[in-house]
């Protein structure tokens, strides 16, 4: 039982970073059909060509974004503000 215990200061930073993710990924599906809808209205060629390149740099960002909101309420936060080390 003390395992458990030991891993409770780190379920809120995971469930901020799933949390986060999920709630991203809604949106960015809710986002990409709507692109798609007025992309093939808009008779754009070139239409998905843009969807594709922004696709994984705006992945690597919201995780990034994720990782770094996580951090900030996990226990390291404490070592890094306080330069505990």
């Amino acid at each position: 039982m003390s395992n458990l215990t030991k891993l409770y200061p780190w379920l809120q930073p995971v469930a901020i970073f799933v949390g986060f993710l999920v709630v991203w990924g809604g949106l960015h599906w809710l986002f990409e059909t709507l692109l798609k809808f007025v992309i093939k209205k808009l008779n754009l060629p070139s239409g998905t060509n843009l969807i594709m390149a922004f696709r994984i740099p705006v992945r690597c960002i919201i995780f990034t974004i994720a990782f770094c909101a996580a951090l900030n309420v996990s226990p390291l936060a404490y070592f890094l503000e306080y330069d505990v080390v």
